[in-house]
Protein backbone atom coordinates (compact mmCIF):
# COMPACT_ATOMS: atom_id res chain seq x y z
CA UNK A 1 0.00 0.00 0.00
CA UNK A 2 1.04 3.54 -0.71
CA UNK A 3 2.12 5.46 2.40
CA UNK A 4 0.19 8.56 3.40
CA UNK A 5 1.09 11.58 5.47
CA UNK A 6 4.25 13.65 5.32
CA UNK A 7 7.06 12.49 3.08
CA UNK A 8 9.59 10.40 4.97
CA UNK A 9 13.26 11.25 4.96
CA UNK A 10 15.22 10.61 1.79
CA UNK A 11 18.26 8.37 1.77
CA UNK A 12 21.21 10.13 0.16
CA UNK A 13 23.57 7.26 -0.53
CA UNK A 14 26.35 6.44 -2.94
CA UNK A 15 25.37 3.57 -5.30
CA UNK A 16 27.61 1.03 -3.55
CA UNK A 17 26.06 1.69 -0.13
CA UNK A 18 22.56 1.61 -1.64
CA UNK A 19 23.29 -1.71 -3.32
CA UNK A 20 24.56 -3.16 -0.02
CA UNK A 21 21.43 -2.00 1.80
CA UNK A 22 19.17 -3.44 -0.89
CA UNK A 23 21.03 -6.77 -0.80
CA UNK A 24 20.72 -6.99 2.99
CA UNK A 25 16.97 -6.38 2.84
CA UNK A 26 17.28 -3.83 5.65
CA UNK A 27 16.56 -0.15 5.39
CA UNK A 28 16.95 2.22 8.37
CA UNK A 29 13.24 3.06 8.24
CA UNK A 30 10.23 2.22 6.13
CA UNK A 31 8.67 3.34 4.00
CA UNK A 32 11.71 4.94 2.42
CA UNK A 33 11.95 6.83 -0.83
CA UNK A 34 15.30 6.60 -2.56
CA UNK A 35 16.00 9.05 -5.35
CA UNK A 36 18.79 8.71 -7.87
CA UNK A 37 20.31 12.13 -8.57
CA UNK A 38 21.81 10.91 -11.85
CA UNK A 39 18.37 9.83 -13.08
CA UNK A 40 16.83 13.20 -12.12
CA UNK A 41 19.60 15.07 -13.91
CA UNK A 42 19.29 12.72 -16.88
CA UNK A 43 15.54 13.39 -17.19
CA UNK A 44 16.13 17.14 -17.27
CA UNK A 45 18.86 16.68 -19.88
CA UNK A 46 16.52 14.48 -21.95
CA UNK A 47 13.84 17.20 -21.89
CA UNK A 48 16.38 19.77 -22.99
CA UNK A 49 17.47 17.45 -25.77
CA UNK A 50 13.90 17.04 -27.00
CA UNK A 51 12.90 20.69 -27.00
CA UNK A 52 16.16 22.61 -27.26
CA UNK A 53 15.59 26.33 -26.81
CA UNK A 54 11.84 26.19 -27.52
CA UNK A 55 10.94 25.86 -23.85
CA UNK A 56 12.46 26.56 -20.48
CA UNK A 57 12.08 23.87 -17.83
CA UNK A 58 10.02 24.80 -14.78
CA UNK A 59 9.80 22.46 -11.79
CA UNK A 60 6.57 22.50 -9.75
CA UNK A 61 7.75 22.25 -6.14
CA UNK A 62 4.43 20.73 -5.06
CA UNK A 63 5.14 17.68 -7.25
CA UNK A 64 7.92 16.66 -4.84
CA UNK A 65 9.07 19.20 -2.23
CA UNK A 66 11.68 16.87 -0.75
CA UNK A 67 14.74 19.05 0.08
CA UNK A 68 17.23 16.68 -1.57
CA UNK A 69 15.20 16.54 -4.78
CA UNK A 70 14.63 20.28 -4.69
CA UNK A 71 18.37 20.99 -4.40
CA UNK A 72 18.94 18.98 -7.58
CA UNK A 73 16.07 20.64 -9.43
CA UNK A 74 17.18 24.12 -8.29
CA UNK A 75 20.48 23.45 -10.02
CA UNK A 76 19.08 21.70 -13.11
CA UNK A 77 15.76 23.38 -13.97
CA UNK A 78 15.46 26.91 -15.31
CA UNK A 79 12.65 27.81 -12.98
CA UNK A 80 10.98 26.71 -9.74
CA UNK A 81 7.23 27.20 -9.32
CA UNK A 82 6.03 27.58 -5.74
CA UNK A 83 2.36 27.35 -4.84
CA UNK A 84 2.73 28.67 -1.27
CA UNK A 85 4.97 30.95 0.78
CA UNK A 86 6.38 27.86 2.52
CA UNK A 87 7.45 26.52 -0.89
CA UNK A 88 9.12 29.85 -1.73
CA UNK A 89 11.18 29.53 1.46
CA UNK A 90 11.92 25.88 0.69
CA UNK A 91 13.10 26.81 -2.82
CA UNK A 92 15.40 29.51 -1.44
CA UNK A 93 16.79 27.11 1.19
CA UNK A 94 17.50 24.60 -1.59
CA UNK A 95 19.65 27.16 -3.38
CA UNK A 96 17.10 28.46 -5.88
CA UNK A 97 17.91 31.91 -7.20
CA UNK A 98 15.10 34.37 -6.37
CA UNK A 99 14.77 35.44 -10.00
CA UNK A 100 14.25 31.79 -10.96
CA UNK A 101 11.31 31.33 -8.55
CA UNK A 102 7.67 32.09 -9.32
CA UNK A 103 5.00 32.13 -6.61
CA UNK A 104 1.62 31.22 -8.07
CA UNK A 105 -1.57 29.87 -6.56
CA UNK A 106 -4.53 31.52 -4.82
CA UNK A 107 -4.87 32.36 -1.14
CA UNK A 108 -1.77 34.45 -0.56
CA UNK A 109 -1.97 36.20 2.80
CA UNK A 110 -1.09 39.87 3.15
CA UNK A 111 1.57 39.02 5.78
CA UNK A 112 3.21 36.64 3.29
CA UNK A 113 3.11 39.28 0.55
CA UNK A 114 4.73 41.72 3.00
CA UNK A 115 7.48 39.17 3.68
CA UNK A 116 8.05 38.85 -0.05
CA UNK A 117 8.21 42.64 -0.48
CA UNK A 118 10.61 43.14 2.44
CA UNK A 119 14.33 43.47 1.74
CA UNK A 120 16.04 40.13 1.99
CA UNK A 121 16.71 36.89 0.25
CA UNK A 122 13.27 36.63 -1.41
CA UNK A 123 13.76 39.89 -3.33
CA UNK A 124 13.28 39.11 -7.02
CA UNK A 125 10.80 36.23 -6.67
CA UNK A 126 8.07 36.69 -9.31
CA UNK A 127 4.54 36.83 -7.98
CA UNK A 128 1.53 35.65 -10.00
CA UNK A 129 -1.65 37.42 -8.88
CA UNK A 130 -4.58 35.03 -8.97
CA UNK A 131 -7.38 37.51 -8.32
CA UNK A 132 -8.40 41.12 -7.89
CA UNK A 133 -7.93 40.94 -4.11
CA UNK A 134 -4.29 39.93 -4.56
CA UNK A 135 -3.80 42.67 -7.16
CA UNK A 136 -5.17 45.21 -4.66
CA UNK A 137 -2.80 43.90 -1.95
CA UNK A 138 0.13 44.12 -4.37
CA UNK A 139 -0.80 47.70 -5.29
CA UNK A 140 -1.01 48.61 -1.57
CA UNK A 141 2.42 47.09 -0.90
CA UNK A 142 3.88 48.83 -3.93
CA UNK A 143 2.64 52.17 -2.60
CA UNK A 144 4.07 51.39 0.86
CA UNK A 145 7.46 50.20 -0.37
CA UNK A 146 7.79 52.42 -3.44
CA UNK A 147 9.31 49.56 -5.43
CA UNK A 148 8.39 47.96 -8.72
CA UNK A 149 5.69 45.32 -8.79
CA UNK A 150 5.73 43.30 -11.97
CA UNK A 151 2.20 42.10 -12.56
CA UNK A 152 2.08 38.78 -14.43
CA UNK A 153 -1.10 37.98 -16.32
CA UNK A 154 -1.37 34.17 -16.56
CA UNK A 155 -3.79 33.89 -19.48
CA UNK A 156 -1.41 36.01 -21.55
CA UNK A 157 1.51 33.75 -20.62
CA UNK A 158 3.25 36.57 -18.73
CA UNK A 159 4.04 38.56 -21.87
CA UNK A 160 1.81 41.57 -21.31
CA UNK A 161 2.29 42.99 -17.84
CA UNK A 162 2.60 46.26 -15.97
CA UNK A 163 6.00 47.06 -14.55
CA UNK A 164 5.02 49.73 -12.04
CA UNK A 165 1.75 49.52 -10.16
CA UNK A 166 0.70 52.79 -8.53
CA UNK A 167 -2.99 52.01 -8.44
CA UNK A 168 -5.86 50.21 -10.11
CA UNK A 169 -8.71 51.82 -11.99
CA UNK A 170 -11.50 49.80 -13.53
CA UNK A 171 -13.26 51.26 -16.56
CA UNK A 172 -16.10 50.13 -18.80
CA UNK A 173 -14.05 50.73 -21.95
CA UNK A 174 -10.48 49.87 -22.85
CA UNK A 175 -8.16 52.88 -22.96
CA UNK A 176 -4.57 53.05 -24.05
CA UNK A 177 -1.95 53.13 -21.30
CA UNK A 178 1.62 54.43 -21.25
CA UNK A 179 3.09 51.78 -23.57
CA UNK A 180 0.05 51.48 -25.82
CA UNK A 181 0.25 55.21 -26.52
CA UNK A 182 3.83 54.58 -27.62
CA UNK A 183 3.03 51.90 -30.19
CA UNK A 184 2.51 48.65 -28.27
CA UNK A 185 -0.50 46.42 -28.87
CA UNK A 186 -3.63 46.94 -26.75
CA UNK A 187 -4.01 43.24 -25.89
CA UNK A 188 -0.71 41.48 -26.57
CA UNK A 189 -1.69 37.86 -27.22
CA UNK A 190 1.62 35.96 -27.60
CA UNK A 191 0.03 33.20 -29.68
CA UNK A 192 -1.01 35.82 -32.26
CA UNK A 193 2.35 37.59 -31.93
CA UNK A 194 0.62 40.83 -30.97
CA UNK A 195 3.47 43.03 -29.83
CA UNK A 196 2.97 46.31 -31.66
CA UNK A 197 -0.14 48.19 -32.83
CA UNK A 198 -1.34 46.55 -36.03
CA UNK A 199 0.07 43.08 -35.26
Amino acid sequence: PRPTGPCPMTLALVPERLAALAASGRLPFTPAYVYDAAVLRGRVAALRGLFGDLFRISYAIKSNPNPAVLRIMAAEADHLDASSWAEVIRALEAGGAPRAITWSGPGKRLAELRALAAPGRARGVALVAEGLDEIADIARLSAEHGGPARLLVPHLYFWKSAKWVKGLRFTKTDTAGFWELRGYHMYGDPWREQRYTGD
